[in-house]
């Protein structure tokens, strides 16, 4: 009697357990992709962006941090923050001058620097004379303006290291026209210092060859292109370096 209840348990186990709903097999875990990890690449303190190389949320940024930058979406802005920082492979080359600084003196990389905050101070002022015909005469209304074309004909000479010096008619001329360049564009951070570092090339060309010297003027004159200046301003910029040039070589024959 035992024995058959006991078997009788055991088919009624079977059968119950036969009856019940399998489970559902888990699937793996998902591997979740690694992001590479970008870098920026830093130029002697500046970092430089490279394609690639911006973050996924870049766009939730604060974009009054931007270059130090607030963002210009206002009306009449001639170009923007994002379109400030973007890459450009042409301008390859004219990046590549950066390198520069690594193997200058201190003295003359703090000179450059100078020139360079000079260009930030000129487009601070030329915002106030954007869309006006006559800059001289705007510069006879606002003595402020005057006095940054002044002082960054002052950093300018300061470069030179040669012998000869620039004319400073030759010097105020850049001056004048980065003025007029700053009232079209605004220029980020690292063009302008592209552009102290082409004059600061230009002052200091007694040992250029003509070809070197051209390269160097056609990455400055990009760099304005670039920013959606004038060709007819960025001409000039290009004459005015060529002058400075032919002052410290008379026979470099550009």
């Amino acid at each position: 009697m035992k024995k058959t209840a006991l078997i009788v348990t055991v088919l009624t186990t079977t059968v119950c357990w036969s009856q019940q709903p399998m489970q559902p097999i888990a699937p793996p875990p998902a591997v979740r992709p690694v992001p590479p990890i970008n870098r920026p690449i830093v130029v002697n303190g500046d970092a430089v962006t490279v394609p690639g190389s911006e973050p996924d949320n870049m766009m939730e940024t604060n974009p009054a941090e931007t270059n130090g930058f607030a963002p210009t979406n206002e009306p009449g802005a001639t170009n923007s923050t994002a379109e400030a920082n973007a890459y450009i492979p042409e301008l390859a080359s004219a990046y590549a001058l950066t390198n520069r600084l690594s193997v200058m003196a201190p003295a003359q990389v703090l000179v450059v620097r100078q020139v360079q905050a000079g260009l930030s101070s000129l487009q601070e002022v030329a915002e106030k004379i954007s869309g006006q015909e006559s800059l001289l005469l705007a510069m006879q209304h606002n003595p402020q303006i005057q006095h940054r074309v002044d002082e960054v004909g002052d950093h300018i000479m300061n470069l030179t290291r040669g012998d000869v010096k620039p004319s400073r008619d030759s010097v105020d001329r850049i001056s004048l026209d980065l003025l007029r360049a700053g009232s079209h564009a605004r220029l980020p951070h690292d063009h302008e210092m592209i552009l102290a570092i082409v004059i600061n090339l230009t002052c200091n060309s007694e040992k250029l060859s003509a070809a070197d010297l051209n390269e160097t003027v056609n990455n400055g004159v990009m760099i304005l292109n670039a920013n959606g200046v004038a060709p007819a301003i960025c001409n000039a910029f290009g004459c005015d370096l060529r002058s400075v040039a032919l002052e410290l070589q008379p026979n470099l024959g550009i």
